[in-house]
């Protein structure tokens, strides 16, 4: 069955008959968290497999930083902002542990640039008084 398995997903035979194997009831999870609960059972999906899902999680957090982005979760209901960034993780599922690892890097560059900026200051500022500072 793990054979017809992709994209972090397995068909519902699969959870008949063999999640058992991997510690999990038989039955389905339901779309929403499937990924995300295979990935944490590191045998039950192969390496290239998992690469994959750590890929997309990383280009769906990246861009749901973008300036106009927005979820759209109904026809009156469009998010933006930080609610809007929950919704489409949620949609995306995921995994708690990559977010507080991807929001880490964010924070660390964000570190790094603010430090970046802050010792250029001086170059600025000497920049535009014409003052050449010893």
């Amino acid at each position: 069955m793990r054979q017809w398995g992709k994209n972090g997903k397995r068909p519902m035979g699969w959870w008949l008959y063999e999640a058992a194997e991997w510690g999990l009831p038989p039955r389905h999870r339901g779309l929403a968290h499937e990924r995300s609960i295979l990935y944490e059972l590191s045998d039950a999906l192969g390496v290239e497999e998992r690469a994959e899902l750590e890929r997309e999680w990383r280009r769906e957090f990246d861009r749901s930083w973008d300036e106009h982005f927005f979820f759209c979760a109904g026809p009156d209901k469009i998010f933006s902002g930080d609610a809007a960034r929950w919704q489409h993780w949620l949609w995306a599922d995921l995994p708690p542990p990559f977010l507080d690892k991807f929001m880490a890097e964010r924070r660390r560059r964000g570190r790094v640039v603010c430090e970046l900026e802050e010792e250029g200051a001086p170059a600025e500022a000497t920049a535009d008084t014409g003052k050449r500072v010893a």
